[in-house]
């Protein structure tokens, strides 16, 4: 019974976790796959020992009926002893009982001869003893017999009795062997219903885990395609960084070729402005030296 009762407490633990695992629900995947192998584990331990103790109610069940029958067997031997004893006491009584019968006849007979016999053998007065004795031996014979009687009535009595207390003795532990029977089926009933019980939650929850890991698959081939878009855009993105450095290095080369294009150009001008400056201060000294 205590260990029906231990096999009871898992299974009600057991139910109040599938129970809270209803109700909150789990963060990752990871978590609730960990979570239903330990329910499972848990599940499949409870179903251990209730296996083990179905086995041990079976040996326990075995050991009481053989308790119960030696019980029984030492019981039935020690009333049939005492009833062998008192058959051959009896027995011996009724000997005894035949012989005084026997005893009864002689007398009977030898009263008989007595009584043809007694003209010739006895006198009166001896007869009349003898009669006597003889009655007196008879009467004692008839007292003998009924107290036989008596006591082998008391003695049928007795068996009688004894053998009810023993069927009485022996229907009260059948009832009670019955009962305790009752009670550990029906205790093994419940502990069956509730193990199908947590079976089915069991059951809803790796179904409520398969669509979880369906709908996490999705998320991730979602994922995974955003990542390839995304790792497509960086690579776009880059090339036209690249592109982008590419233009602006080349900018900056004609920048830098313009400006020296137009550091060039304006020291060309200014060295022409210097010649066309020169040739006209020429000009103008060439007219001054006409004019003198």
């Amino acid at each position: 019974m205590d260990k029906i009762n231990r096999q009871r407490q898992v299974i009600k633990d057991y139910q109040k976790k599938m129970e809270a695992g209803h109700r909150v629900q789990p963060k990752t995947t990871n978590n609730n796959e960990m979570e239903v192998l330990q329910l499972k584990e848990e599940l499949d331990k409870a179903r251990q020992e209730l296996t083990n103790g179905q086995l041990q109610w079976r040996k326990e069940k075995s050991a009481y009926q053989a308790k119960a029958f030696c019980h029984a067997k030492a019981f039935y031997k020690a009333q049939l002893d005492g009833q062998r004893a008192e058959m051959n006491r009896m027995g011996a009584a009724l000997r005894e009982t035949q012989n005084l019968l026997l005893t009864e006849r002689l007398l009977q007979t030898t009263k008989e001869e007595m009584e043809a016999n007694v003209d010739q053998q006895l006198g009166v007065s001896q007869l009349k003893e003898a009669l006597h004795k003889a009655e007196q031996e008879l009467k004692n014979v008839y007292l003998q017999c009924e107290y036989l009687m008596s006591q082998e009535r008391f003695i049928t009595s007795c068996r009688a009795r004894d053998q009810q207390a023993a069927t009485q003795t022996l229907e009260k532990a059948q009832a009670l062997h019955k009962a305790q029977l009752e009670e550990q089926r029906a205790e093994t009933d419940r502990i069956t219903a509730a193990l199908k019980e947590t079976q089915d939650q069991l059951e809803d929850q790796r179904a409520e885990t398969d669509g979880m890991k369906a709908a996490l698959k999705e998320t991730q081939d979602q994922l995974e395609e955003q990542r390839v878009e995304t790792d497509r855009m960086k690579a776009a993105r880059k090339n036209t960084e690249d592109l982008l450095e590419a233009e602006r290095r080349l900018w900056q080369q004609e920048k830098s070729s313009l400006l020296r294009a137009a550091d060039d150009l304006q020291a060309s001008e200014e060295y022409l402005q210097s010649l066309i400056n020169n040739k006209q201060k020429q000009k103008k000294k060439k007219k001054w030296f006409k004019f003198f």
